[in-house]
């Protein structure tokens, strides 16, 4: 729950993030919101693997204090800008490594 892909449902897709769309104050919006603590590293590139759906077509312009990534200002991203390989992923300080399943 708290390392991974970074993924919005937007009208009922998951879609992932560029990883040029997102900053500190963006992943500090992310990482609260999923009760998962601070953010502690951004990983560019696809690290979690490439995602299967479309890529998101906003960037999100957060401030760090919205308690909810929908709260947060945002600007269409240029067409054509971003691949699944620049697929964002971020793992929270609440990452344990361990689940209950």
């Amino acid at each position: 729950l708290c390392s991974g892909r970074v993924e919005v449902n937007h009208k009922n897709t998951w879609t992932s993030v560029c990883d040029s769309d997102f900053d500190w104050q963006d992943t500090e919006v992310v990482c609260r919101e999923l009760d998962c603590g601070a953010p502690s590293v951004i990983h560019r590139g696809a690290h979690f693997r490439q995602g299967q759906g479309p890529l998101g077509s906003e960037q999100f312009q957060c401030t760090g204090q919205e308690s909810k990534l929908k709260h947060c200002p945002t600007a269409a991203r240029p067409e054509q800008s971003c691949s699944q390989s620049r697929a964002l992923g971020l793992t929270c300080t609440g990452y344990t490594g361990f689940r209950l399943a």
